[in-house]
């Protein structure tokens, strides 16, 4: 370094050509980026003697401090671009998330207009038809604005890439552990499951009604009227009423997360509430519809709400609050972790990518309204049931080449379930069991099963708990009458 100066606002060492260059160009310190002229730069004396004069590029030596000086201007300009990149990066997650938020406000803002216009017309048929004004008329959303809401959280950006982060390690992993296990179907394509009976005998129903039963991995969540739930264990065949659960008749959704290593309930409520991994009762802006637990990063889960949204929470911290094209009748996350499908009363399938919180595909359909979604475990199928007035099908989406085929079911899927390989779907209806097989080599669906289930009161949700042994398939199913029960299918 020939000549040397130094910053005052950072105490840095620099040669004079760069800095003073760098200066007259930006006004400010290359490290702290507070503002800096000239004049306040302080020049390192100097030896007395001499510095030889500068070579012409005709010697190694002159070439050498020639290529120097250019690395040098080279790596400053690194330096600028990395930074303007970092810069670049958080005001780019501060302004999508202001763009999620003025997307929800405005939606709520349509909504509340629509309602006032609603109650303005009535008032006003009212008064010209000489009526008295009923209490009943007042414009709605002034009563919810009275009660608790959740505002949209900001997102904190250095949570939000942990996130992205974890979720793209989680993928790879999970990827690579489902492409080294390889599932074969346990029935051949031949055989029909026409037998059906009791794999255990069932144990008597705690309630006579449940108002919210909810199936998360193979366990049952069944609530009574009184807000008491019960936990059905496939184990040893009992209900256990839940402590994890905090006792409330409007629970209508439970779903399970970790914290500390241990599995925790936490609940959503009719009247807009979520009770968090800590059984505290937070306020929330709508329903709760659905959880969704993350297959391998268990503290992190989706929460799709009633009003065109979803939350995406990690260990009790929001990392993200955005909103969908439309209300999501049905949803499911991806056996690798990285997609969250929903599904809409339009007929149509929206994908978000995780490791992006993007929006990265539709699938469009006028079959009819989603009603249930499920990713199959072979990682590119998505099974989605859409039901109208006139038909009931199963479709199955190749989402490597967006590609389908039709599965006509004869009743109303009430639940969707597949085996480990992704060559059975399993339809459970009100009174019984549908089973379809894939033909590899015709490239189509075959009728495997079609029975009635003896169990008391309609069918409204079930799993699968074992498909490993030959040429038969063990279900559990949950009654409207909180009846549960295990039913073998062999042929």
């Amino acid at each position: 370094m020939q000549c040397a100066m130094v910053s005052p606002k950072s105490g840095a060492l620099f040669e004079k050509e760069l800095i003073l260059q760098y200066v007259n160009e930006y006004h400010k310190d290359p490290i702290s980026s507070d503002p800096l002229s000239i004049d306040e730069l302080i020049e390192i004396r100097q030896s007395p003697y001499q510095a030889p004069r500068q070579p012409t590029l005709n010697s190694i030596p002159s070439l050498l401090s020639s290529l120097q000086n250019e690395w040098d201007s080279v790596a400053l300009e690194l330096f600028q671009l990395r930074k303007q990149l970092d810069d670049t990066r958080k005001e780019l997650s501060t302004a999508l998330y202001h763009h999620d938020a003025a997307v929800r406000v405005a939606s709520r803002a349509i909504k509340e207009r629509d309602e006032a216009r609603a109650a303005l017309q009535e008032l006003t048929i009212s008064i010209s038809n000489g009526n008295p004004i009923q209490g009943q008329q007042v414009d709605q959303s002034q009563a919810q604005d009275q009660g608790e809401t959740r505002g949209p959280i900001a997102p904190d950006p250095e949570l939000l890439e942990n996130v992205k982060q974890a979720v793209t390690e989680a993928n790879s992993q999970l990827f690579a552990e489902h492409k080294a296990t390889k599932h074969k179907v346990n029935t051949n394509l031949g055989t029909q499951l026409t037998s059906v009976k009791n794999f255990v005998d069932p144990a008597k129903a705690p309630l006579k009604e449940a108002v919210s039963i909810s199936v998360v991995g193979s366990k049952p969540y069944i609530t009574s009227k009184t807000g008491i739930t019960y936990v059905y264990s496939a184990e040893s065949n009992q209900y256990i009423k839940s402590e994890a659960v905090p006792k409330s008749k409007d629970i209508n959704i439970i779903g399970e997360v970790e914290k500390d290593g241990q599995v925790v309930s936490i609940a959503g409520t009719t009247d807009k509430k979520f009770i968090d991994i800590n059984g505290e009762k937070q306020a929330f802006d709508s329903v709760i519809e659905q959880f969704l637990t993350h297959p391998s990063i268990k503290d992190l889960y989706v929460i799709v709400d009633s009003n065109q949204g979803y939350s995406v929470y990690q260990d009790a911290k929001n990392v993200i609050n955005s909103t969908l094209p439309s209300n999501s009748t049905a949803a499911d996350i991806h056996p690798d972790g990285s997609l969250v499908g929903f599904g809409h009363a339009e007929g149509n399938i929206t994908i978000l990518d995780l490791k992006s919180f993007e929006i990265v595909k539709t699938l469009e359909s006028t079959a009819g309204s989603v009603n249930n979604i499920l990713f199959g475990n072979n990682g590119y199928w998505l099974y989605v049931n859409y039901q109208s007035q006139s038909s009931n099908i199963i479709r199955v989406w190749d989402l490597r080449k967006d590609s389908y085929s039709d599965i006509q079911t004869t009743n109303p899927t009430v639940k969707l379930l597949s085996d480990k390989s992704g060559h059975l779907i399993i339809s459970l209806h009100s009174q019984g069991i549908e089973v379809f097989q894939y033909n590899k080599k015709a490239k189509d669906w075959v009728v495997k099963s079609n029975l009635e289930l003896p169990i008391s009161g309609d069918i409204t949700n079930g799993w699968l708990i074992d498909d490993q042994q030959p040429e038969q398939l063990v279900v559990g199913v949950v009654s409207k009458t909180s009846a549960v029960e295990q039913f073998v299918l062999s042929e």
